[in-house]
């Protein structure tokens, strides 16, 4: 699931977007959108060819990929590679939850792009 330090990450950058005032807990702040998007283009153009990391971003219960709409875009704005995954049961995932029997069901998917 995710990392204790991909968690912070992501924590740090909400907290400062909302102490810069740039970021709510209901999105981004219309006035303060351009900026967003040439900060971004900057820190991006800096990052490009590093090697930034992948995270792979993975819901709680009773939730899905959605969970991450925040975070996701963040983590790519700041040059790295994100994907996210639902569930089995999931989501957009089709399996009902009657059928799955284990964890090891229920994190397949999961598995199934870990390999």
């Amino acid at each position: 699931m995710c990392g204790q330090n991909n968690y912070l990450l992501a924590k740090k950058a909400l907290l400062a977007l909302e102490e810069a005032g740039v970021f709510t807990s209901s999105g981004l702040v219309k006035d303060k959108e351009a900026k967003i998007l040439n900060q971004t283009e900057t820190m991006v153009a800096a990052r490009a060819g590093r090697g930034e990391g992948h995270f792979v971003l993975v819901h709680g219960a009773c939730h899905g990929a959605w969970s991450c709409f925040k975070v996701k875009p963040l983590l790519e704005a700041a040059g790295h590679q994100v994907t996210t995954l639902d569930n089995a049961a999931s989501g957009i995932n089709m399996k009902e939850i009657q059928d799955v029997r284990s964890m090891f069901e229920y994190s397949k998917p999961l598995l199934e792009f870990m390999e």
